[in-house]
């Protein structure tokens, strides 16, 4: 990552930069993944509590229709074939067969952060998500 930053026009040094992801990351990425593996060592030492299912996505999705709770929207179309517009012979053809239809991919209309959400963001910024869940007892 430190070469990568200082290569694409960075303005501190290689060693800097190192010295930044290594000891005291401060990029997205990092956050993420420390994030991740958080909840896997929680869901670990706590034995896979009830509720950790909805780490995946397609299970979140389901249990969200199922429930009444508002969830991104997705097609329900059972597979998409996406090809190359240019090639030939059968190559650059892609087929996707929808989880909806016991497949691996969600399949989804792009979506995109809202304006005041980007406003905040370095540009380009991927799509800011995450899921909130509450609960009363």
């Amino acid at each position: 990552a430190a070469v990568h930053y200082w290569w694409s026009g960075g303005t501190t040094s290689i060693a800097k930069e190192y010295a930044t992801r290594l000891l005291a990351p401060d990029d997205w990425f990092t956050y993420w993944r420390t994030n991740c593996n958080v909840v896997g060592l929680h869901s670990l030492l706590e034995k896979n509590p009830p509720g950790y299912e909805m780490e995946n996505k397609w299970t979140f999705l389901e249990e969200g229709e199922k429930r009444g709770v508002p969830v991104s929207p997705y097609l329900k179309t059972p597979a998409l074939v996406i090809k190359h517009r240019n090639e030939e012979g059968g190559l650059g053809i892609y087929f996707y067969k929808n989880a909806a239809d016991g497949g691996d991919w969600i399949i989804q209309e792009r979506i995109a952060n809202s304006e005041w959400v980007q406003s905040l963001l370095p540009k380009p910024a991927p799509l800011s998500t995450f899921r909130v869940i509450t609960q009363s007892r």
